[in-house]
């Protein structure tokens, strides 16, 4: 059991190189062109002690997300979407088309290619109402695995 532990351990280590190495591919395109870069859109809800983040992926757009630190239920409302994850134990990449409804697990960091404008919701909790989204980003991710250590 313990060596499957390890096998675990080191696949996700390896998941996060190479998501780490194809965020910086993609950073490294937008600095030699910028007019590349697309803004996805993102609305913000609230209810009593939840805040819902809404992110609409524009059609042909990849998209890398920041490492969510808690875990938080991930709602595809409409449209498809191509993901590999973190969160995945083993070489796949999982497809979304219509609707979904998942767990996203804590330290997971995702990237996805929009087959068609999507969007998906994203649902944390929220114990003291805020409304800063400043706050509640910082709150609910980070911008890499590296801020997780310090």
């Amino acid at each position: 059991m313990s060596s499957e532990l390890a096998e675990v351990s080191k696949f996700e280590l390896a998941r996060r190189d190479k998501l780490n190495t194809l965020q910086k591919v993609m950073m490294d395109v937008l600095v030699k062109h910028p007019e590349a870069e697309i803004k996805p859109m993102v609305n913000h809800h609230f209810a009593p002690q939840i805040y819902i983040r809404e992110f609409l992926g524009p059609k042909d757009s990849i998209v890398m997300s920041k490492v969510h630190k808690e875990p938080n239920m991930f709602i595809l409302v409409k449209g498809h979407v191509k993901i590999v994850s973190t969160a995945q134990k083993k070489e796949q990449v999982d497809v979304f088309k219509d609707f979904a409804i998942c767990t996203t697990p804590a330290n997971t960091k995702r990237v996805g290619y929009f087959l068609e404008d999507t969007i998906i919701l994203t649902i944390h909790p929220n114990p003291d109402d805020s409304r800063d989204i400043e706050e509640l980003e910082a709150r609910i991710a980070i911008d890499s695995f590296e801020e997780n250590v310090a």
